[in-house]
Protein backbone atom coordinates (compact mmCIF):
# COMPACT_ATOMS: atom_id res chain seq x y z
CA UNK A 1 0.00 0.00 0.00
CA UNK A 2 1.05 3.91 -0.56
CA UNK A 3 1.16 4.38 3.16
CA UNK A 4 3.09 1.32 3.81
CA UNK A 5 5.92 2.68 1.57
CA UNK A 6 5.70 6.46 2.82
CA UNK A 7 6.38 4.85 6.13
CA UNK A 8 8.87 3.05 4.67
CA UNK A 9 11.06 5.62 2.56
CA UNK A 10 10.60 7.89 5.51
CA UNK A 11 12.28 5.46 7.74
CA UNK A 12 14.98 5.09 5.18
CA UNK A 13 15.16 8.93 5.16
CA UNK A 14 15.17 9.03 8.82
CA UNK A 15 12.62 11.54 9.15
CA UNK A 16 10.55 9.61 11.48
CA UNK A 17 11.96 9.37 14.51
CA UNK A 18 8.81 7.42 16.20
CA UNK A 19 5.72 6.66 14.23
CA UNK A 20 3.67 5.74 16.89
CA UNK A 21 4.20 7.78 20.39
CA UNK A 22 1.88 7.40 23.51
CA UNK A 23 1.88 10.99 24.10
CA UNK A 24 0.00 10.57 27.24
CA UNK A 25 3.35 9.08 28.40
CA UNK A 26 5.13 12.97 27.54
CA UNK A 27 3.11 14.47 30.88
CA UNK A 28 0.57 16.06 28.20
CA UNK A 29 0.76 19.66 26.86
CA UNK A 30 2.37 22.18 27.75
CA UNK A 31 -0.40 24.89 26.79
CA UNK A 32 -3.10 22.17 26.78
CA UNK A 33 -5.97 24.94 25.45
CA UNK A 34 -3.43 25.38 22.31
CA UNK A 35 -2.86 22.66 18.95
CA UNK A 36 -1.62 19.45 20.00
CA UNK A 37 -0.84 18.27 16.12
CA UNK A 38 0.54 20.09 13.07
CA UNK A 39 0.69 19.19 9.92
CA UNK A 40 3.29 20.42 7.89
CA UNK A 41 2.55 20.57 4.19
CA UNK A 42 4.55 20.94 0.93
CA UNK A 43 3.61 20.12 -2.43
CA UNK A 44 5.53 20.32 -5.57
CA UNK A 45 4.19 22.15 -8.84
CA UNK A 46 5.10 22.20 -12.31
CA UNK A 47 4.91 26.59 -11.56
CA UNK A 48 5.92 26.35 -7.69
CA UNK A 49 8.63 28.18 -6.26
CA UNK A 50 8.55 31.00 -3.62
CA UNK A 51 8.22 33.94 -6.53
CA UNK A 52 5.62 32.23 -9.18
CA UNK A 53 1.77 32.99 -8.81
CA UNK A 54 1.16 29.24 -9.34
CA UNK A 55 -2.06 29.34 -10.79
CA UNK A 56 -1.59 27.60 -14.40
CA UNK A 57 0.69 24.69 -12.69
CA UNK A 58 -0.38 21.53 -11.71
CA UNK A 59 0.48 19.45 -8.51
CA UNK A 60 3.07 16.78 -9.24
CA UNK A 61 4.63 16.05 -5.86
CA UNK A 62 2.55 16.12 -2.58
CA UNK A 63 4.08 15.61 1.11
CA UNK A 64 3.06 16.15 4.58
CA UNK A 65 4.38 15.09 8.20
CA UNK A 66 2.67 15.47 11.48
CA UNK A 67 4.56 17.22 14.55
CA UNK A 68 3.57 16.32 17.64
CA UNK A 69 3.57 19.40 19.89
CA UNK A 70 3.46 17.17 23.27
CA UNK A 71 6.47 15.20 22.21
CA UNK A 72 8.14 17.63 19.84
CA UNK A 73 8.56 14.57 17.46
CA UNK A 74 7.68 13.73 13.99
CA UNK A 75 5.49 11.02 14.57
CA UNK A 76 4.26 9.97 10.60
CA UNK A 77 5.04 11.05 7.09
CA UNK A 78 2.62 11.26 3.65
CA UNK A 79 4.44 11.23 0.32
CA UNK A 80 2.50 10.73 -3.42
CA UNK A 81 4.10 11.56 -6.55
CA UNK A 82 1.09 13.39 -8.67
CA UNK A 83 0.47 12.77 -12.42
CA UNK A 84 -0.26 15.82 -14.16
CA UNK A 85 -2.92 15.19 -16.71
CA UNK A 86 -3.42 18.80 -18.46
CA UNK A 87 0.31 18.93 -19.72
CA UNK A 88 1.89 15.54 -18.81
CA UNK A 89 5.03 16.49 -20.24
CA UNK A 90 7.26 18.09 -17.67
CA UNK A 91 10.09 20.67 -18.94
CA UNK A 92 13.41 20.58 -18.07
CA UNK A 93 13.30 23.27 -15.74
CA UNK A 94 10.49 21.38 -13.83
CA UNK A 95 12.71 18.76 -13.21
CA UNK A 96 15.54 20.48 -12.45
CA UNK A 97 14.09 22.42 -9.86
CA UNK A 98 11.15 19.92 -8.42
CA UNK A 99 13.56 16.75 -8.48
CA UNK A 100 10.58 15.34 -9.81
CA UNK A 101 11.26 12.94 -12.99
CA UNK A 102 8.88 12.20 -15.87
CA UNK A 103 9.26 8.95 -15.02
CA UNK A 104 7.58 9.33 -11.25
CA UNK A 105 5.11 11.94 -12.58
CA UNK A 106 3.65 9.40 -15.37
CA UNK A 107 3.69 6.93 -12.11
CA UNK A 108 2.29 9.20 -10.23
CA UNK A 109 -1.75 8.98 -9.51
CA UNK A 110 -4.43 11.87 -10.11
CA UNK A 111 -4.64 14.80 -7.83
CA UNK A 112 -8.48 13.62 -7.20
CA UNK A 113 -7.12 9.86 -5.90
CA UNK A 114 -4.08 11.80 -4.15
CA UNK A 115 -6.23 13.86 -1.83
CA UNK A 116 -8.09 10.70 -1.39
CA UNK A 117 -5.31 8.79 0.06
CA UNK A 118 -4.09 11.65 2.11
CA UNK A 119 -7.43 12.21 3.95
CA UNK A 120 -7.70 8.42 4.48
CA UNK A 121 -3.83 8.62 5.88
CA UNK A 122 -5.62 11.32 8.23
CA UNK A 123 -8.14 9.10 9.15
CA UNK A 124 -5.49 6.06 10.19
CA UNK A 125 -3.99 8.98 12.20
CA UNK A 126 -6.81 9.78 14.70
CA UNK A 127 -6.75 5.48 15.67
CA UNK A 128 -2.26 5.50 15.41
CA UNK A 129 -1.31 8.55 17.08
CA UNK A 130 -4.43 10.11 18.50
CA UNK A 131 -4.55 12.70 15.74
CA UNK A 132 -7.88 14.87 15.90
CA UNK A 133 -8.95 15.73 12.03
CA UNK A 134 -9.06 19.15 10.94
CA UNK A 135 -12.86 18.46 9.99
CA UNK A 136 -13.60 17.64 13.63
CA UNK A 137 -12.65 20.56 15.39
CA UNK A 138 -13.85 23.49 16.92
CA UNK A 139 -12.49 26.20 15.01
CA UNK A 140 -11.67 28.72 17.42
CA UNK A 141 -9.89 26.17 19.47
CA UNK A 142 -7.69 24.20 16.79
CA UNK A 143 -5.79 21.16 17.92
CA UNK A 144 -4.85 19.92 14.49
CA UNK A 145 -3.31 22.92 11.73
CA UNK A 146 -1.86 22.27 8.99
CA UNK A 147 1.27 24.29 8.51
CA UNK A 148 2.87 25.96 5.26
CA UNK A 149 5.59 28.40 4.48
CA UNK A 150 3.65 31.43 2.41
CA UNK A 151 0.25 30.80 1.12
CA UNK A 152 1.47 29.22 -2.30
CA UNK A 153 0.78 25.73 -1.62
CA UNK A 154 -3.02 26.08 0.07
CA UNK A 155 -3.95 29.58 -0.97
CA UNK A 156 -3.36 29.22 -4.13
CA UNK A 157 -1.89 25.99 -5.92
CA UNK A 158 -4.03 23.58 -5.04
CA UNK A 159 -7.64 25.17 -4.74
CA UNK A 160 -7.26 26.88 -7.89
CA UNK A 161 -5.98 23.46 -9.87
CA UNK A 162 -9.37 21.59 -7.87
CA UNK A 163 -11.64 24.07 -8.92
CA UNK A 164 -10.48 24.02 -12.47
CA UNK A 165 -10.84 20.89 -12.48
CA UNK A 166 -14.15 20.35 -10.65
CA UNK A 167 -12.71 18.60 -7.44
CA UNK A 168 -13.76 18.62 -4.33
CA UNK A 169 -11.93 20.33 -2.06
CA UNK A 170 -10.31 18.49 0.85
CA UNK A 171 -12.33 21.10 3.80
CA UNK A 172 -9.43 20.39 6.08
CA UNK A 173 -7.06 22.41 3.44
CA UNK A 174 -9.44 25.33 3.82
CA UNK A 175 -7.54 26.81 6.62
CA UNK A 176 -3.51 26.88 7.69
CA UNK A 177 -1.01 28.85 9.31
CA UNK A 178 1.43 30.18 7.04
CA UNK A 179 4.66 30.39 9.40
CA UNK A 180 6.15 33.20 6.89
CA UNK A 181 3.54 35.09 8.22
CA UNK A 182 4.00 33.86 11.98
CA UNK A 183 7.71 35.07 11.44
CA UNK A 184 7.29 38.40 9.99
CA UNK A 185 4.65 38.99 13.05
CA UNK A 186 6.98 38.14 15.80
CA UNK A 187 10.45 38.99 14.37
CA UNK A 188 9.61 42.08 12.44
CA UNK A 189 11.55 41.01 9.70
CA UNK A 190 11.19 39.57 6.20
CA UNK A 191 13.60 36.40 5.47
CA UNK A 192 14.67 35.96 1.68
CA UNK A 193 12.88 32.13 1.93
CA UNK A 194 12.47 29.30 4.62
CA UNK A 195 16.33 28.58 4.14
CA UNK A 196 17.48 31.63 5.50
CA UNK A 197 14.56 31.44 8.20
CA UNK A 198 16.19 27.99 9.31
CA UNK A 199 19.49 29.42 9.56
CA UNK A 200 19.09 32.38 11.23
CA UNK A 201 17.07 30.07 13.56
CA UNK A 202 20.70 27.65 13.63
CA UNK A 203 18.68 24.80 11.92
CA UNK A 204 20.58 22.37 9.26
CA UNK A 205 18.80 22.39 6.34
CA UNK A 206 17.74 18.85 5.15
CA UNK A 207 17.68 17.94 1.49
CA UNK A 208 17.95 14.37 0.16
CA UNK A 209 16.26 12.79 -2.49
CA UNK A 210 12.48 13.04 -2.11
CA UNK A 211 12.43 17.21 -1.28
CA UNK A 212 9.13 17.78 -0.69
CA UNK A 213 9.15 15.45 2.24
CA UNK A 214 12.17 16.91 3.30
CA UNK A 215 11.01 20.26 2.30
CA UNK A 216 7.78 19.51 4.91
CA UNK A 217 10.30 18.05 7.28
CA UNK A 218 11.71 21.35 7.45
CA UNK A 219 8.77 23.11 7.98
CA UNK A 220 7.78 21.30 10.76
CA UNK A 221 11.51 21.71 12.12
CA UNK A 222 11.82 25.41 12.16
CA UNK A 223 7.73 25.51 13.47
CA UNK A 224 9.30 23.61 16.57
CA UNK A 225 12.20 25.73 16.66
CA UNK A 226 10.34 29.22 16.36
CA UNK A 227 7.80 27.45 19.20
CA UNK A 228 10.54 27.72 21.38
CA UNK A 229 11.35 31.17 20.60
CA UNK A 230 7.68 32.26 21.80
CA UNK A 231 6.04 32.24 18.35
CA UNK A 232 2.41 31.80 18.48
CA UNK A 233 1.26 29.10 16.46
CA UNK A 234 -2.09 29.81 15.48
CA UNK A 235 -4.35 29.85 11.97
CA UNK A 236 -3.63 33.01 9.92
CA UNK A 237 -5.18 32.14 6.48
CA UNK A 238 -7.97 30.77 4.45
CA UNK A 239 -9.74 30.26 1.62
Amino acid sequence: MAEDRTESLARRLNLVERLVIPESAAGGSRNPEGPRHLIALKLLSTKTDESSTGTDGEVIDFAAVVVSLVTENIVAAFHQHVMPTEQPTLSSHCVQSTGVSQEAADNGVPLKTCLMLYSNWLVKLEKDVGLKLPSKQDPKNPVTIPVTWSDLDLGTCLPIEARRKRLVYVKHLSTWLDLRAIWIEHYNTLPRNMRDAMARMKLKWKEKEYLSLEYATNIANLALAMREKGCELKITSSV
